[in-house]
This record gives C-alpha cells, sequence and structure tokens, in this order.
C-alpha cells in the first residue's frame, strides 16, 4: 500500500545505497554527453505547450528541470526521494498510473540502468495516451557509472527492435555526441585510471610512474588541442558514439 509523507508518494521503500548526484548545474562545466542530452530533451520540448502531461522515468535529480519547469503537470518517478521526485517506486513494475495518462514520457539516462527494458517500455506504452511519444537518451561509449545499478550498453539497432517490441512506431535515434567526444572522454579515463594505477611497493618509483603518466596525458592533451580542428571534421556516426537520442510514437 502506498504511503505519503513529505510531499511524496511512496509505493516503496526509498533505495538506501544511493550516491546522491552531486555534478554542477552550470552550463559551462557539462561534460560534452550531458550538453547533447540537454540539447536532444530542449529541441523536443520547446514546442509543446504548457498543458503537456510529462511523465518523467527515473528522473534522478533532474538535471535538466529548466526545461520542464514551464509545463503545468510534470510528474518525477524514482526508487529514491530526491527534491523533484514526486513517486517512489520501482520502474521495472506496473506504474502507479492509470492506461493514457501522459503525453510524453522521459527516460533521461534510465533504460542502462534497468533489467527488464522491454517491461519498461511496454509500461511507457500503456501510460501514453494515443499520438503521445516517449523521448530516451541512452549512453553508449561510456564507463560504469552510478554503481551498482548501471546494467545495459545498447546500440541503435537494439533500441529499435526494443521500441518495436513495445508497439511504438515512428521510432527515430540520432546519435548523440561527435567520434572527437568519445576519443577525448576514452582517453581523459584511461590516464585518470592509469594515474592511479599501484606500479610499485617502492614509493620513489611509485611516484616517477605518476610523473610520468602525468607527463604524458599533458602531451596528449595538446596534441588533441592543436588538433582538434582537424578531429573534428571526422562525421557523427551511430557506429561510434557517445550515445544516443531516441523518438518514438504511441500510434
Amino acid at each position: 500500500m502506498a504511503t505519503y509523507a513529505d510531499g511524496k508518494i511512496y509505493v516503496i521503500p526509498p533505495a538506501c545505497d544511493v550516491v546522491e548526484n552531486t555534478k554542477s548545474n552550470i552550463y559551462t562545466l557539462w561534460s560534452s554527453w550531458r550538453k547533447a542530452n540537454f540539447k536532444f530533451f530542449k529541441e523536443e520540448l520547446e514546442l509543446l505547450e504548457p498543458d503537456t502531461r510529462i511523465l518523467d522515468l527515473g528522473c534522478g535529480p533532474v538535471q535538466f528541470r529548466n526545461l520542464f519547469s514551464r509545463f503545468n503537470f510534470y510528474v518525477g518517478v524514482d526508487f529514491y526521494p530526491y527534491d523533484l521526485v514526486s513517486v517512489i517506486t520501482d520502474i521495472e513494475k506496473r506504474l502507479p498510473f492509470a492506461d493514457n495518462s501522459f503525453d510524453v514520457v522521459i527516460l533521461s539516462n534510465t533504460l542502462e540502468h534497468v533489467s527488464s527494458t522491454g517491461d519498461v517500455l511496454k509500461e511507457c506504452y500503456r501510460v501514453l495516451r494515443s499520438g503521445g511519444v516517449v523521448l530516451i537518451t541512452t549512453p553508449f561509449l561510456m564507463r560504469i557509472h552510478q554503481a551498482p545499478y548501471d546494467f545495459n550498453r545498447y546500440t541503435h539497432f537494439q533500441l529499435t527492435r526494443l521500441l518495436e517490441a513495445a508497439s511504438f512506431r515512428e521510432i527515430e535515434v540520432k546519435s548523440l555526441g561527435r567520434p572527437i567526444d568519445v576519443y577525448e572522454k576514452i582517453q581523459h579515463q584511461f590516464f585518470m585510471y592509469f594515474i592511479d594505477t599501484k606500479f610499485s611497493d617502492n614509493v620513489h618509483r611509485q611516484r616517477l610512474f605518476r610523473v610520468m603518466g602525468r607527463a604524458i596525458w599533458w602531451c596528449t592533451r595538446w596534441s588533441m588541442i592543436l588538433l582538434k580542428p582537424l578531429y573534428k571534421m571526422v562525421e557523427n556516426t551511430k557506429d561510434y558514439t557517445e550515445g544516443y537520442g531516441t523518438r518514438a510514437t504511441k500510434k
């Protein structure tokens, strides 16, 4: 039975092992992936009327809350009671909403954190009205995050098949993030691991390895800066991307 406390509906007890997201809300400090996500949702939402009914599944701390502030009916759902979450529930179970209740369902970096993707998409279909849309962003080439709740990476082929199996139509999957963005992110993550690696029990030798690692990293970063105009000429592709932005319609 659901309970009500602090202005929120608790269908389940909140998760107790969540590390809260503390990333900055300053646009200039965002990663390329976050900026690409913001652009995707901004373009999709900016033409909608204020009375559009929006359901944000797995919304977390609602990093793009400014995009939703103009809508009169926004429902945030998660398994942890972040400030803008209205309903705390397991989104892999039947959602506590009636059929045909919403115009838009948002899945912003959510599907990689669920194990029963097909069931989640079927529930999205059920609660959407006819003509309603689901908007999805999912990472592809990216390290583990929000452990231990990171389960999946999807290709654009799999996203299309999953949405078709859930009865969605007019499915559009686009690349979010250029090849240069993927290269920069992987390079950064590699050297972060490299510098933190224990190479030797000898303190002085270990310090030397770290100094060498930082020197190599700086050389690589400077080469990236110098050649970036050339790297940017590589065209976007769905086969080598940070992730995808997907739009599908309930007919």
